[in-house]
């Protein structure tokens, strides 16, 4: 990789860094952003920064009320909410706020919930007491 090459992508690092957990229109830019990338192993890191940076929120909690959150998922991964007290309900939609799936769980347990297709999807739960959900990815 050229020392122009090494920069351009250090840049694109940077910028992604500072998008996180990019999802939506944001993703779109970032692709945009590396697709003009004329040398070939920068625009790789520019790809890949993306890829790590869409992994990287996989965790929430709260307690007492509602609580809603955004992920980008892959086709098999699943949604896990651990609850432990009486009531927790909630609705797993995509981004256009489309209800793909009610969520509830009576009791202190786990809820599981495996993505069928890759996508943006937005969660809202309120429950008692505390609670916390994690994606799990796919293998």
């Amino acid at each position: 990789m050229t020392v122009r090459g090494l920069l351009l992508a250090l840049s694109c690092a940077l910028t992604l860094g500072a998008v996180g957990g990019a999802v939506g229109a944001e993703r779109d830019d970032a692709l945009l952003h590396c697709r003009t990338l004329k040398d070939g192993a920068a625009r790789l890191s520019c790809y890949d920064a993306i890829a790590v940076g869409q992994r990287a929120a996989s965790e929430w909690s709260g307690r007492n009320g509602t609580a809603e959150f955004a992920f980008s998922a892959q086709a098999g991964d699943e949604l896990q909410v651990e609850h432990d007290d009486a009531i927790l309900v909630g609705a797993l939609k995509d981004t256009a706020g489309k209800l793909l799936e009610n969520l509830h769980l009576a009791g202190r347990g786990t809820l599981r919930y495996e993505l069928a297709g890759a996508g943006d999807y937005v969660v809202t739960l309120s429950a008692t007491g505390n609670w916390r959900a994690r994606l799990k990815r796919a293998r």
